[in-house]
């Protein structure tokens, strides 16, 4: 390799945080897979060597991967490509991380919204500093979205996953 990430038995950072997204996302015996490649996530053929792709490719890609950094993908659940990921601090893949599929008993497809039993609305939170913070509670769940897209917004800026809502049901 020409690259000169894994030379005299050390490898590189950027080198690791490569070589772990393939066998996360590829490698079936990998203890990562059931969340990366068992439910769909795919690395893109230039990045991936077994599609022709390399090392160089996601080097020449991301660069190099800077300190207290690791690899993130922008949209959780699109592949690693060029465009989604991006080096990222661990306190700012916090804020990045997917939705858990069934939380406070919600079955809302939005982050940070959750429905209320007793109240019988959608309620809007967002997390701050370990905490959870209540944003209001709606009558729809497109309304809770927006607020909880308006406070991530504000609180945490470019890092925002924010709830991707259509003109239709905003409306």
């Amino acid at each position: 390799m020409s690259h000169g990430h894994c030379s005299g038995g050390k490898r590189s950072p950027t080198f690791v945080s490569w070589q772990s997204m393939l066998a996360r996302c590829l490698n079936p015996n990998d203890p990562s897979f059931p969340r990366y490649g068992g439910r769909g996530i795919t690395v893109c053929d230039r990045w991936n060597s077994r599609a022709g792709g390399s090392f160089e490719n996601f080097l020449t890609d991301l660069s190099e991967r800077p300190p207290n950094t690791t690899l993130d993908r922008i949209k959780s659940d699109k592949g690693y490509e060029p465009g989604n990921c991006r080096w990222l601090s661990v306190g700012g893949q916090q804020i990045n991380r997917r939705k858990p599929i069934r939380q406070c008993g919600t079955t809302s497809i939005y982050r940070g919204v959750y429905w209320n039993k007793q109240r019988r609305k959608f309620r809007a939170l967002i997390g701050l500093n370990g905490k959870q913070h209540h944003l209001g509670c709606f009558d729809s769940e497109a309304d809770a979205a927006l607020a909880y897209n308006d406070a991530a917004k504000k609180y945490h800026g470019a890092l925002a996953q924010l709830n991707y809502i259509s003109e239709q049901v905003a409306a």
